[in-house]
């Protein structure tokens, strides 16, 4: 089950990789002592399941959730103990075993589908997205996809959170890069203008085509999220600079997004009036974002939420949130 941070060791890291890799190790020797002194078999949850599966963890609880807590699951109430520094959860003692598998030699940990599930009741919606794109990123940290969490969940019976977590998977996207590009991409679409495709290919002259962190390619509007990596290694900002502009060249408007500038809702206000002011560029009409409402409304697939203007059938995908 620790495979995933072995993987990221093959390669050049990104920052949040080494980082991930870092939480990990330190994960995993606090769950080898545990194991050691605990008198019933320990199975990582919750978020020690999350570092040891290399997952990055979410920004904000609901409730008093402690994060640094080890956390472990138990099948019945029976095996509760208290011990000093861990938090013990009681699940379903047949979904633990069929969810859970080895992690070392002295405890096991919990599937990334089973954690997400842990984790509904603890988390907003936004923060629930969030994670569940960050369990199917692209490449190696991919932990999961959306129709093995739906398979799963229709497995488990009853949980708390369910029904957030159902509300929220149409919302969630495979093959992302970083947790702020969701948030991103997140931000526009509560704003009416819909959820970007993303890690979009564009055509190019190389014989590698490009990708994009976001794309709205019928209007020729592509957004990247730079993150420290971006800023701070010397390959990636002359790839950057390259991509952006062979993509300027041939008309495609690009916006670089930072941590600052989704900082403020005064900041994140200003990204979407720049996103739509580049969509009204390209269907040469006024395009203005929509107030902002919370992605629990987004979630209602009853309705959608769009800004006069993009209600063209080219348009129309970015206002579906597909189930799997």
């Amino acid at each position: 089950m620790d495979t995933t941070i072995h993987r990221l060791r093959g390669r050049d890291q990104f920052l949040t990789e080494q980082q991930l890799s870092r939480i990990h190790e330190s994960e995993l020797a606090r769950f080898e002592e545990l194991a050691e002194r605990m008198p019933v078999p320990v199975v990582a949850s919750h978020t020690s399941a999350l570092k040891l599966l290399g997952v990055e963890l979410p920004e904000r609880y609901l409730g008093p959730f402690a994060p640094d807590s080890l956390h472990i699951v138990v099948g019945s109430p029976k095996a509760l103990r208290k011990v000093d520094g861990v938090t013990m959860h009681v699940n379903n003692a047949r979904l633990v075993e069929e969810h859970s598998a080895p992690c070392g030699g002295d405890f096991g940990m919990v599937t990334a589908e089973l954690a997400l599930m842990q984790m509904a009741e603890t988390l907003d919606m936004l923060e629930l997205v969030v994670l569940g794109d960050c369990m199917m990123r692209r490449g190696v940290q991919k932990q999961t996809t959306k129709r093995q969490l739906a398979l799963t969940m229709n497995q488990a019976g009853t949980f708390r959170g369910k029904r957030k977590l159902m509300r929220a998977i149409p919302l969630m996207r495979e093959n992302t890069d970083s947790s702020y590009e969701t948030r991103t991409r997140l931000l526009l679409a509560c704003r009416g203008l819909g959820s970007a495709d993303v890690n979009a290919e564009v055509s190019s002259d190389r014989a590698t085509p490009w990708h994009v962190d976001m794309a709205y390619p019928e209007l020729m509007v592509a957004i990247e999220y730079d993150g420290l990596f971006h800023m701070t290694d010397v390959i990636q900002q002359e790839q950057d600079k390259q991509k952006r502009g062979h993509l300027r060249s041939r008309s495609w408007e690009m916006f670089e997004i930072t941590k600052m500038r989704l900082a403020t809702p005064e900041a994140r206000d200003a990204v979407a009036d720049d996103v739509a002011h580049a969509f009204g560029r390209a269907l040469d009409m006024p395009i203005r974002p929509l107030p902002c409402i919370p992605i629990r409304q987004l979630a209602d697939r009853r309705s959608r939420y769009r800004a006069a203007g993009l209600e063209l059938p080219q348009l129309e995908r970015f206002f579906i949130n597909p189930p799997e």
